[in-house]
């Protein structure tokens, strides 16, 4: 089965993930507010949005409707977009 994961973040542990969604035949949207050319690299789809624009990256996520979104780095969990993303499964 192949897996679409939305990746929200641009460091080196995202980076890693992504290698390994990518190794494993999954699908990659990445969003982030610092380009990082080898995560843009193995996705399909790049976006750029600061972390406070959390409307703009619920509504980005809600239409690629990914099977699993991760968020990583403390800036995007500082705001309260993972908890709007579990009120609105």
């Amino acid at each position: 089965m192949k897996i679409k994961v939305v990746l929200v973040g641009s460091g080196g542990r995202e980076d890693a993930l992504a290698r390994r969604i990518k190794e494993s035949g999954g699908t990659i949207v990445s969003i982030m507010t610092n380009d990082n050319p080898s995560i843009r690299s193995l996705s399909e789809k790049t976006y750029f949005f600061t972390e406070n624009d959390v409307e703009s990256i619920l509504n980005t996520i809600k239409e690629e409707n990914p099977d699993l979104v991760y968020v990583s780095p403390d800036s995007f969990l500082e705001t309260n977009l993972v908890d709007k993303l579990e009120y609105s499964k």
